[in-house]
Formats: structure tokens, C-alpha cells, sequence
């Protein structure tokens, strides 16, 4: 999985998240979540790439009308990143174990990251045991 390590000001801490951004005028969800993970982590697609949209999620319905697009995809390539690129926003590889047990830390504590994560659990059809 790749994960993105960044600072956010608000929290004034580095977080590990997962890449994502806005949609462009004239763009949709799956271009702009391609672009977004490449600006972000350095990945671009490969012959093999595979582009999923995911459910559309809303962080606060009691609050705003805003709603999150997501897409997931899968068999990218990493491209090396310098490092003023990694000062920004640094590219991490996490196995699904290790995504995880980054979010049992509390490492990857952020709402979009949560979220996709739980859907992409719900699509695996897996057994959850708590």
C-alpha cells in the first residue's frame, strides 16, 4: 500500500496518510485520483494498472453537505522521488499488516484513510475478528 508521510500544520505533526487531494475543473474521480497519487507519492501506472471507484463517503452529515470521491489502484509503479520531494511529502510502502498496525499506533489516525481502508475491507469479504 502506498501511504504518504507529510507534515499538517494544524496538528503541527508529520502524519502517514493516505495520498488524495481535489478534483480539478473538467476532471473526474479516476483522473484525478491518478494524478493526485502521482503528485503525492511519485507512482505512476503500469500495463497491468487496475482503477476501482470506490463508495462515495460523507465525513459529517450533520454538518455539511461535502462528500469524498475515492478510487483504488492497484499495480502501480514507483518512481524514485528526490529529496525535495521526500521534505514535502515522503512516499511509504506498508504491507496491509503494517497499514494496520500503523493504524492500532494511532499513526494513521485520519478520517479519508479510516474510510478507505474500511471499504476496502468490506470489499475483501473477509472475516473480521475483534
Amino acid at each position: 500500500m502506498v501511504v504518504v508521510r507529510q507534515h499538517r500544520h494544524p496538528e503541527r505533526a508529520w502524519t502517514l496518510e493516505l495520498p488524495g487531494g481535489i478534483i480539478d475543473a473538467n476532471e473526474g474521480v479516476s483522473e484525478a485520483g491518478i494524478r493526485e497519487g502521482a503528485e503525492e507519492s511519485g507512482i505512476q501506472l503500469s500495463p497491468d494498472s487496475k482503477i476501482t471507484l470506490m463508495p462515495v463517503y460523507r465525513p459529517n452529515v450533520g454538518c455539511s453537505a461535502e462528500f469524498v470521491a475515492t478510487v483504488r489502484v492497484t499495480n502501480v509503479e514507483p518512481l524514485p522521488q528526490s529529496e525535495a520531494q521526500k521534505a514535502i511529502c515522503e512516499r511509504v510502502l506498508l504491507s496491509p499488516e503494517e497499514f494496520v498496525q500503523a493504524i492500532a499506533r494511532g499513526e494513521i489516525h485520519d478520517g479519508h484513510s479510516l474510510a478507505c481502508f474500511a471499504y476496502a475491507v468490506a470489499a475483501s469479504n473477509q472475516k473480521l475478528v475483534f
